[in-house]
């Protein structure tokens, strides 16, 4: 696809604050994709090496707009995987960060730790099975992201949550 018929395949929407550049075109998960010298590519990081030229290995193209199929320039950014992790926590889109169960501290801490069944746990702790499920995943996903970013990160991080 050349140059002119890229940003051809857009339409202007308004997206929470932002006014974004929405792609048209073919869809490759919640992004939009595009063939690119015979090679599939995301559509955002080919609007951006368009305007800004190669992107360095290793690095993600993000959105301020927080708009997965935006392709406006302006509203993309290069960063790393902890740069990004940092961004969606502060914006509230990590799923530990942006709906906090309403289960008392102390209990969702026996809960992570409890042997069993989700359902026995459930059970014997007078909660939901799937808050059981987000309770031990969320031990998961702490750990992960923790372990990507600085002890400093994850403190402020883990703030944003409560």
């Amino acid at each position: 696809m050349n140059e002119l018929d890229f940003w051809a395949h857009h339409k202007v929407v308004r997206h929470g604050r932002w006014v974004c550049w929405t792609w048209t075109g073919a869809k490759r998960n919640e992004y939009g994709g595009v063939r690119v010298n015979g090679r599939e590519t995301y559509a955002h990081r080919y609007a951006y090496s368009l305007r800004f030229g190669p992107i360095t290995e290793g690095l993600l193209v993000c959105h301020h707009c927080d708009n997965p199929i935006c392709i406006r320039p302006s509203h993309l950014f290069v960063g790393t995987d902890k740069e990004n992790m940092i961004d969606s926590a502060e914006k509230g889109r990590l799923s530990f960060a942006k709906k906090p169960l309403r289960i008392p501290t102390a209990k969702a801490l026996a809960i992570r730790n409890a042997p069993g069944s989700y359902a026995d746990i459930a059970r014997e702790h007078g909660v939901s099975i799937r808050s059981v499920g987000r309770i031990k995943r969320t031990l998961y996903a702490d750990t992960l992201v923790k372990r990507m970013l600085s002890a400093r990160d994850a403190r402020r991080i883990t703030r944003l949550g409560e």
